[in-house]
């Protein structure tokens, strides 16, 4: 039975008995039915036919040919009936997404669902705009691998004889269409103003706690703080200082702290979390408390040694539960971190095998979305570490497992790039950065990256055309324009065009020494002396540390023929990189210049 308005197009199927592939045939054949006359679907009704019909009869490759379905799994089972329910998701989701509505997929009697279904409606759940509502009329006997952001929110099970309210509400949510991340903190902002009005601080606590993580989960730290410590405030006052919500709050501030960089206040709000699980005797709780006192004393205090007494008292807690994901996912963490613990205590065998403990017991969750990432996060930043230990080769054969664990995650490949880069595979790295280009809307980082390898491999025009496509995407980015007026300084012998590219992003980069510097240089290039100086004396008030201005600044002062500006420019640019041959030999000559001078006289 299908019922449509403005928004929303809801479709109820009742399973009577268990059937192979029945819920995709049955919403097949009603959506085909449905729209076969409409004239926006006209294209769409005679595929939908042909893929109910298939259901019944092997799918013939010229059918799947001439509907030239994109498939956007990865994993496909042989059975062509598998095949056929996989591809009739995404084509439900194409034909919904052309209506333009959100999609509600209502199914009683949800225990007779048989596999097929099962993997019907998982697919479903993956693509925009479908939401499923599960009603069984006594416990589910199974449980569907629904995890991860893609899916978050959109499956509801009830039974038959509770459920009514639950339905009504994501009912409501799902006829509204999807809220939006900003819709739903909106929502939040005008509830806790709401409860304050009604001066209901139970409510308000509540609210605070959802709002705060909500608010944190955006990315939106500083009202998440705000809320987060509203609330611990009110839990006090409630005198609600070992319950859950409390406890959640202190989650909430703490990585909120993390992120801005307040290492005292993270350090003490992970001691009162600490406090409060012990109280609550919750194992999963305390463990997470400890990983979060460790990975302070790691990042802040750099104290391996009592990060490694925190994690010690608190994850064996765990080792008897990791068959439960979440505890595992928790246990890995601190697994984790005492990898990080070992390694800033330089012993990497010992790091390498807690990093390949974690692994392994994330490794029968693997099909969860959040566990995949989190294991490739792991082999990312071990493959940091080892870098930074100047371990190149072996961080690569960390960096390519966490690219197997999330091969469309950017990111990992423009790092693998960056490391071939740094054992000189310039043209290596030049393949994988288009690679990770083709991926979508490339990062600064990719065009940074790109543009160096083929600098280093003397693509000068390439890497210009690079850096060019990286100050048009992002122009607060440093790099576009002082590389771009190096390429045309050293090697290409036009300041002119160096002068003019660098005026172009005087908005944004008119406080960098760097920038200042090259500007400096182009009009030295040009012979505009005072605008050459006057350039590279605000870089060095602004970076008293800038090597590259202060040469530039003697070699100034010496066409100038003011030699000791220029040897106490030198000296100035030799005591911040002793081994820098240019500022060596600057000196030299500077040196031989006052001898012969000194002769003369």
């Amino acid at each position: 039975m299908i019922y449509e308005s403005d928004h929303l197009i809801q479709v109820e199927v009742e399973c009577p008995f268990p059937s192979q592939g029945f819920v995709a045939r049955t919403l097949v054949e009603c959506l085909s039915k449905r729209y076969q006359s409409s004239p926006l679907e006209n294209e769409h009704a005679p595929m939908l036919r042909d893929l109910w019909v298939g259901t019944r009869d092997e799918i013939k490759p010229s059918m799947m040919e001439k509907t030239k379905w994109e498939r956007p799994f990865r994993f496909y089972p042989k059975d062509h009936l598998i095949n056929v329910v996989i591809d009739g998701a995404y084509f439900v989701h194409r034909l919904l997404k052309d209506q333009n509505k959100t999609f509600l997929l209502v199914i009683t009697g949800a225990n007779y669902l048989d596999d097929q279904s099962i993997r019907f409606i998982e697919a479903l759940l993956r693509m925009e705009p479908c939401y499923v509502m599960l009603i069984y009329f006594k416990p589910c006997p199974f449980k569907l691998t629904c995890e991860g952001p893609l899916v978050k929110g959109k499956l509801l099970t009830v039974e038959s004889n509770s459920g009514l309210e639950q339905f009504s509400t994501f009912h409501q949510k799902v006829n509204g269409q999807p809220l939006t991340g900003l819709e739903r903190r909106k929502n939040l902002s005008a509830l806790i103003q709401e409860a304050r009005n009604k001066q209901e601080p139970q409510e308000l606590l509540s609210i605070l706690s959802e709002a705060s993580f909500e608010y944190a989960n955006g990315g939106y730290y500083k009202e998440a703080l705000q809320y987060a410590v509203e609330g611990i405030e009110l839990a006090k006052k409630l005198n609600q200082t070992q319950s859950h919500i409390f406890y959640r709050l202190l989650h909430t501030k703490y990585l909120c702290e993390v992120t801005h960089y307040k290492g005292k206040e993270a350090s003490e709000t992970a001691g009162q979390q600490f406090e409060v699980a012990c109280s609550l005797n919750d194992h999963v709780k305390i463990a997470n408390a400890g990983y979060n006192l460790a990975m302070n004393e790691l990042r802040v205090n750099k104290n391996p040694r009592q990060a490694l007494l925190h994690l010690c008292q608190t994850s064996h807690l765990l080792e008897d539960e990791i068959q439960n994901i979440k505890v595992a996912f928790v246990y890995a963490f601190c697994l984790n971190a005492k990898a990080f613990a070992y390694f800033q205590l330089r012993q990497a065998e010992k790091a390498k095998d807690y990093l390949n403990q974690a692994k392994k017991i994330l490794e029968p969750f693997l099909d969860h979305d959040h566990i995949r990432m989190e294991q490739a996060t792991f082999c990312y930043n071990f493959s940091q570490l080892l870098v930074a230990e100047n371990n190149v080769e072996e961080a690569i054969e960390w960096i390519k497992q966490a690219r197997e664990l999330e091969p469309d995650f950017s990111i990992y490949q423009i790092e693998h790039a960056n490391y071939l880069c740094h054992l000189t595979r310039y043209e290596d790295a030049i393949s994988l950065y288009q690679s990770a280009k083709k991926m979508g809307v490339p990062s600064p980082e990719l065009l940074i990256g790109l543009a160096n390898a083929q600098y280093m491999m003397g693509d000068l025009t390439s890497s210009l055309e690079t850096l060019t496509e990286l100050r048009m995407k992002f122009p607060e980015r440093i790099e576009g324009f002082v590389d771009s007026a190096m390429i045309y300084l050293d090697h290409l012998g036009e300041p002119e065009k160096a002068k003019h590219l660098l005026l172009q992003g005087e908005s944004y980069q008119s406080k960098h020494p760097l920038y200042l510097f090259q500007l400096g240089r182009a009009y030295h290039e040009l012979g505009e002396t005072e605008l050459a100086k006057c350039h590279i004396q605000k870089a060095i008030t602004i970076d008293m540390e800038c090597k590259e201005a202060w040469i530039e600044l003697a070699t100034l002062y010496f066409e100038e023929e003011d030699i000791n500006g220029a040897l106490t420019a030198i000296n100035q640019a030799i005591k911040l990189d002793p081994d820098n041959p240019i500022a060596i030999n600057n000196r030299r000559i500077f040196e031989e210049y006052i001898r012969e001078r000194d002769c003369h006289d």
